[in-house]
């Protein structure tokens, strides 16, 4: 890839962000909690959650995707369940947690574990429940640019569930050559995979 032509995607990036931050900005909280819900059980209807051991699973913030009811589940349902911790410079641990793990702000204002709590290697996660800033309906996902996850998926190589408000898919996201396609991208109205492009899959309550 020519180096103008990355500097080109870097900066159609920067305005998808810009976008969704735009469109976000007008989504009511009842729309987000109520998507939530319906979106936390499409994905524990799903086999790749059922089939988990362990779950890798983010922490919402803002008007991300609510998580608590899927993380609650996985730890009633006796699954391991690990967070992320974020420890700069685009690095990012998966580190246990427990019904009794105590939470502080970190760099970014997220809920996250202290550098105590074990380290889950990604060879152990079975599933890994990733947020977005938007996703496509080809399982494309945008970010906010700090390169986490996707030097996190370098090592895990396990199913990766994007959760993302129907109101906030693009109809194409830019990506480039590093950035890793989801295996789903779930929504409160769809299941898109990456076997179904031309029919999308339909989760019905």
């Amino acid at each position: 890839m020519g180096v103008f032509m990355e500097k080109d995607l870097k900066k159609e990036k920067k305005v998808q962000r810009r976008e969704a931050a735009d469109r976000l900005k007008g989504l009511s909280t009842e729309y987000v909690d109520s998507a939530s819900k319906s979106i936390a059980r499409a994905l524990i209807d799903t086999p790749e959650y059922r089939d988990a051991g362990t779950i890798f699973c983010y922490m919402n913030f803002g008007k991300e995707v609510v998580t608590d009811m899927i993380i609650a589940d996985a730890l009633s349902s006796g699954k391991r369940v690990c967070i992320p911790l974020c420890r700069g410079a685009g690095i990012m641990d998966a580190r246990l947690y427990t019904s009794e793990t105590q939470l502080v702000p970190g760099a970014f204002g997220i809920m996250e574990p202290s550098a105590d709590e074990p380290v889950i290697s990604p060879e152990e996660i079975d599933l890994a429940v990733v947020p977005c800033v938007t996703c496509d309906r080809e399982l494309r996902r945008l970010g906010h640019g700090a390169g986490y996850y996707d030097r996190f998926f370098q090592e895990f190589k396990g199913p990766k569930i994007a959760l993302c408000l129907e109101e906030m898919l693009l109809d194409e996201v830019v990506t480039e050559e590093h950035d890793v396609r989801m295996d789903m991208v779930i929504s409160e109205e769809k299941i898109y995979d990456k076997d179904s492009f031309g029919e999308h899959r339909r989760w019905r309550p």
